[in-house]
């Protein structure tokens, strides 16, 4: 998973698992740790949240990144009809490995996790 924010000259990049984070003169807090799971105040969304929040980015469908009670998933392609089974009827959105997506100005993309 590659999450970017480009703000002028600032930017910051976060892979999954280690953080990374640039900028000309001052680190910043792309992803922060939060009672509901990762955090991104910027895009104003989750990674594999543990409690229902509102917007919630999938990295792939093990029960410990996927859990119920969220108004809205984000996922790759193969990832949705495993979700919609395991989860139920709910608002999900699907992207293709390495497509951009945008939320909120940070840029997200989904990569291999290199397992199911």
């Amino acid at each position: 998973m590659l999450i970017q924010r480009n703000h002028g000259t600032a930017f910051a990049k976060w892979y999954c698992p280690r953080l990374l984070f640039t900028h000309e003169t001052e680190i910043m807090p792309l992803i922060e740790f939060t009672d509901k799971g990762l955090y991104c105040r910027h895009g104003d969304f989750y990674i594999d949240p543990w409690k229902p929040v509102n917007k919630a980015v999938i990295t792939h469908a093990h029960s410990d990144h996927a859990r119920p009670g969220s108004n809205s998933y984000l996922c790759h392609h193969f990832t949705k009809p495993l979700l919609q089974l395991r989860l139920g009827e709910n608002h999900y959105e699907s992207v293709d490995w390495n497509e951009p997506i945008f939320m909120n100005g940070v840029k997200v993309s989904l990569h291999p996790a290199g397992h199911i």
